[in-house]
Order: structure tokens, then sequence, then C-alpha cells
């Protein structure tokens, strides 16, 4: 299975990467920094709970919805493989039942990693 696979968690983590954070203190000061990825991690739960619930009810438009909204935010923390897996998943809303479970299945994973990079960030920071 390749690496572009939204069923395979890439090497890298698919958290808001640390150069990205350091990138944004450049143009931000840290507290707003903190603030942001506090938004974003404030959001991380409805995200989830959201693409799980289109992937169980078989919906494919509810999916590259939430999955659209979800890439956006993970994109503007810097969390380039979660942001990844969405796209993929926006781009297959057409999927069956078991391709949008997949892409669920997908995207919780890397959820959860961003989440535990992202605390490690804020930590850091």
């Amino acid at each position: 299975m390749s690496n572009n696979s939204p069923n395979q968690p890439a090497a890298t983590h698919s958290g808001p990467e640390p150069e990205f954070a350091l990138q944004l203190q450049d143009d931000l000061p840290k507290e707003d920094v903190r603030r942001v990825l506090a938004v974003f991690a404030a959001e991380l739960p409805q995200f989830t709970a959201d693409i799980a619930t289109a992937a169980a009810a078989k919906n494919g438009e509810s999916m590259r919805k939430t999955a659209h909204a979800f890439a956006g935010a993970a994109g503007a923390v810097g969390a380039h493989r979660l942001d990844e897996v969405c796209r993929i998943a926006m781009r297959d809303a057409s999927a069956d039942a078991a391709g949008l479970l997949a892409h669920s299945e997908a995207i919780l994973s890397h959820a959860a990693l961003a989440e535990n990079a992202l605390q490690r960030v804020l930590a850091g920071l």
C-alpha cells in the first residue's frame, strides 16, 4: 500500500509542524499563536464526531463538506498530513460505504496523531 493511501499513517506525524509554529511566531505574538492552536484543539472533537457520523450515515456529501472544513483548519495550523487525508476524502465523496468508512478511519487516525502533536507544540511555546 502506498503512502498516499488514506488507511496508512504517513511516516511523518500528522500534527502541527514545529517549524510552522515557529513561522507563526515570526508573524504573530506568541499568545496569538497559542490562541490559534488552542482554537484548532477545541474544534478537533466536533470535526472528528462529524466525520464519524457522516461515515456511519453513508453520507458522502456530509463527508465532503466536513472534510473540506477540517482540511482548511488543519492546513491553517500546519497539520499537513491531516489536511492531505481530508482532501483525499473530499475528492472521493462518491465512495461507497466501505470507502467512506476507510476515509473516516484515516481521518480519525490522523486527527489523534495531530492532537498529540498539538499538545507537544503547545507545551513548547
